[in-house]
């Protein structure tokens, strides 16, 4: 017969006085949730750095009397990353109809290719030599450019792009329109010196249309291209999308933290185990500021059971055997079912 606290292993004040604090526990869920904001915080600073950056990007454009336009580039450009040479550059062009004058290729382009992918036009410059971080390279040409040329309900007009750069910034631009006095209006630049201009700065994937028109006999007789609105689709700044990636990467990582930390809790203070955040006596008596309803059960159950006992320091007396049944002098189904709550065994 068992001897000793009937109610010891519920008593409140007994549970509470063996209980003791997880700190090993709490310590990791702290490191894990230090983690978590460090990876968050550091993917959020983290400032993804260009291979290159244009320090100035100037355009001049001249309209010709057939209706196509004589562009002139100019290029001063710094090779950032050290880790990789710069050996080649493709500048973005509006349609594969163009020619390069090659008198106006600069000498520290060794040979260039007119290339076309994916319906994208460019033309690639092939450098005189390899470039590398901190070195700045200056270098120009000239193409003229045909199929330009589009006819508006009472004006001729030019919608020009020049090509942008989706991972290298422009610290400044130009672009330049020669005004030959038969200009009718002209949309976003301001007029200077004979040129209408357009300038600023430019972030990865930035662009800026000109659209110049001109009078309805200026260009009467020449060939016009049917007038298409520009598609951005392909425009997109590469630095952002790197940065966003990273964060998101971060979130995840930090999400699957999260499951290990979901573990931890439920190891600690859980409701469906009867365990508090205070662990390792039995069952706690409060979680959460409030009684532990499996604590409560299990103690009213525990009881139940020895209400009945007497002797050897049980209280109270009758059935030898005492369950949830009635007490028949003999055993009864459950009356021998053993106390599975209990983690203490009186002696």
């Amino acid at each position: 017969m068992k001897k000793g606290r009937v109610n010891a292993t519920y008593d409140e004040e007994y549970t509470k006085s063996n209980r003791t604090f997880p700190v090993g526990k709490t310590i990791l869920l702290v490191i894990i949730l230090l983690v978590q904001i460090g990876i968050i915080v550091a993917a959020c600073c983290h400032q993804p750095q260009p291979q290159d950056i244009i320090r100035r990007y100037d355009v001049t454009v001249q309209a010709r009397d057939d209706g196509s336009l004589d562009i002139r580039y100019r290029f001063l450009w710094e090779a950032v990353d050290t880790s990789e040479e710069l050996t080649w550059i493709r500048i973005g062009i509006a349609n594969d109809d163009y020619t390069v004058y090659p008198e106006s290729v600069s000498d520290n382009i060794r040979y260039y290719q007119k290339k076309s992918e994916d319906g994208e036009v460019y033309l690639a410059l092939y450098l005189d030599r390899a470039y590398t971080g901190g070195e700045v390279l200056e270098f120009s040409f000239e193409i003229n450019q045909q199929n330009m040329l589009c006819r508006g309900a009472y004006d001729y007009f030019f919608e020009f792009i020049p090509g942008w750069f989706n991972s290298t910034p422009v610290e400044q631009y130009t672009f330049r329109w020669a005004d030959d006095g038969r200009i009718q209006s002209v949309e976003g630049g301001r007029r200077q010196d004979g040129y209408y201009t357009w300038s600023g700065s430019l972030g990865c994937g930035e662009y800026v249309p000109m659209r110049v028109h001109y009078g309805q006999d200026v260009y009467a007789g020449c060939a016009t291209a049917p007038y298409q609105a520009f598609d951005d689709s392909g425009t997109y700044n590469e630095l952002l999308e790197d940065k966003v990636g990273l964060i998101v990467l971060a979130c995840v990582a930090a999400a699957l933290l999260i499951i290990v930390q979901v573990w931890i809790i439920d190891s600690v203070v859980s409701y469906h185990r009867g365990r508090g955040f205070l662990y390792g006596h039995g069952y706690h008596v409060h979680i959460y500021g409030r009684s532990n309803p499996h604590y409560i059960r299990a103690r009213d159950r525990y009881n139940a059971e020895h209400a009945g006992h007497s002797g050897g320091g049980f209280r109270g007396g009758g059935c030898a055997c005492a369950c949830a049944c009635a007490c028949a002098g003999g055993g009864r189904a459950g009356c021998s079912q053993k106390d599975t709550y209990s983690s203490t065994e009186a002696q």
